[in-house]
């Protein structure tokens, strides 16, 4: 009984690979095909493009390229959101958080790793973009829900709580963001390095 659970124990995370995988190739194969029609002479009409039109392309062609697909959009609308922020561009990037947050949302519970990811996501959008109050009240929430399903030593939580961090930075409140600095550096020192999260 043992052996059958930890077969299908197995299974289960194989299957969830294998999902993982495709969703990623299909992610990569819609942005690589995005970046390349964008370089055409058509489509640039002879003249340099940015990252940042090439970004906005995908951005108005995202929600054709995967009808009927949520998770996939959503994983395109992540990547896209992940690349505005590091270009800065705000707005964007917080527009395509959105969507993607509820398209998860529509397929997922709420302690689900893709929804606490963008979650995640969602907290740095806010700290970069200088709204601090949020990205504390969206990583205390968040923080709490990974601790519950991941536990308070899963190298997901220990990141949004380095986030927190940078929060209190933000601030200007040096005690309390050495004191979860110190807090996560003692949580690490304490994992095994053979340990695997889930």
């Amino acid at each position: 009984t043992a052996l059958i659970a930890e077969r299908n124990v197995t299974r289960s995370e194989r299957d969830r690979a294998v999902v993982a995988e495709s969703a990623a190739e299909a992610v990569n194969q819609f942005l690589v095909g995005e970046l390349l029609a964008s370089s055409t002479p058509a489509a640039s009409q002879g003249r340099d493009l940015t990252v940042r039109e090439v970004l906005d392309r995908a951005a108005v062609t995202a929600d054709r390229a995967f009808p009927g697909q949520p998770l996939l959009a959503a994983s395109v609308r992540t990547t896209l959101a992940r690349s505005y922020l590091r270009l800065g561009r705000m707005d964007a990037a917080a527009q395509n958080h959105d969507i993607a947050s509820s398209l998860l949302a529509s397929q997922h519970d709420a302690a689900h790793p893709a929804r606490l990811a963008v979650e995640f996501l969602g907290a740095e959008i806010h700290l970069d973009s200088g709204h601090y109050a949020q990205a504390a009240q969206q990583l205390d929430a968040l923080i709490e829900r990974q601790s519950a399903s991941m536990g308070e030593t899963h190298l997901d939580t220990l990141r949004s709580q380095t986030l927190r961090a940078r929060v209190h930075l933000s601030l200007a409140d040096w005690d309390r963001a050495e004191k979860l600095v110190h807090r996560v550096l003692s949580q690490l020192a304490t994992k095994r390095p053979d340990a695997t999260d889930e």
